[in-house]
């Protein structure tokens, strides 16, 4: 060889033929994604119609909190799958934009499901959070989620 680079593909790169060219299928705009928000909670018939309270909140499952865990902390030998989801409640509010530091448990087919909350319908300043896209989507980045967040209604503790 005089002075040029060896094209060559190595063993290790992988061969051209073998590359995907399928187009991916584009993503809708952050805003699209996140769904109609519920009227302002209401439970008094005199008040108008009843509106239960609702909070927009990413589903976390444990999967994903030990993940996250491993992904963006340092490991501490021996932990368990139970150390790392504690440690990603312990530490994930300092990640996540203001106001999306609250918990909520709600129930999906049956299951009690852990929630990162980002918004609720509990008053008007609350549910324009709800509209707040920017924060929305930081929160999803930061968790790591494909999915956007969801209505749901808290169970009562």
């Amino acid at each position: 060889m005089t002075g040029g680079m060896d094209t060559t593909p190595k063993k290790s790169q992988p061969q051209p033929s073998s590359m995907n060219t399928t187009p991916k299928k584009a993503q809708p705009h952050p805003s699209k994604r996140i769904p109609p928000a519920p009227g302002i909670f209401n439970r008094s018939l005199s008040a108008g119609p009843i509106v239960p309270l609702q909070v927009l909140a990413f589903r976390v499952e444990p999967e994903t909190m030990s993940s996250w865990v491993t992904l963006h902390q340092d490991l501490i030998p021996g932990e368990t799958d139970y150390h790392k989801r504690d440690r990603f409640w312990r530490v994930i509010g300092r990640y996540l934009p203001p106001g999306c530091n609250q918990l909520c448990v709600v129930n999906i087919d049956n299951c009690l499901v852990t929630c990162i909350v980002v918004a609720s319908n509990r008053n008007k300043e609350e549910l324009e959070q709800a509209r707040d896209v920017g924060k929305i989507e930081y929160a999803r980045y930061v968790l790591d989620l494909d999915d956007p967040p969801r209505w749901y209604r808290p169970v009562k503790a």
